[in-house]
């Protein structure tokens, strides 16, 4: 009866977690000419004019926007 549960509640589970997943965007920010990191840059993500999603760089120019829906 348990492992009964336990597939069910898996099945039932299972689209919503497709469903939440989201992504993971990061890269580096560097000068064109010098290669240079660029420190404390602004990262935005837009959509339809809008930013949805924004960082600054660390020091090394590295920045990561967290939690980006899918799609």
């Amino acid at each position: 009866m348990k492992k009964l549960a336990l597939s069910l509640s898996l099945f039932v589970l299972s689209p919503i977690l497709l469903l939440a997943q989201s992504g993971i965007i990061k890269g580096q920010v560097m000068e064109m000419e010098t290669k240079d990191p660029v420190v404390f840059a602004s990262v935005a993500l837009f959509e339809n004019g809008t930013i949805i999603k924004g960082c600054e760089t660390d020091f090394d120019g590295n920045y990561v926007l967290n939690s980006i829906p899918a799609g």
